[in-house]
């Protein structure tokens, strides 16, 4: 699910700095790195990243029509192993 759909914009490559999340530093192309953005997180976090996955931003599309409640709950358990 990542890989297919997140990965392009939030996994990252070798030799590119890591942008933190909500960062404008991530620029227009790219969203934060994803990589431990459960570590240490508020309560609602989970909260906040399903909103994010159905609703999306200004920079990145939401998903609620393209993904099964089911993958985000698989999404979202990924995320935490990040």
């Amino acid at each position: 699910m990542f890989f297919q759909n997140c990965s392009f914009c939030h996994l990252q490559r070798k030799g590119d700095p890591k942008i933190p999340a909500a960062s404008p530093a991530a620029g227009p192309t790219r969203g934060p790195v994803l990589s431990g953005v459960f570590r240490g997180a508020a309560p609602n976090r989970e909260e906040i990243v399903r909103q994010f996955v159905l609703h999306g931003t200004e920079k990145m599309p939401g998903f609620r029509y393209a993904l099964e409640p089911e993958e985000i709950d698989d999404l979202v358990a990924y995320l935490k192993t990040l």
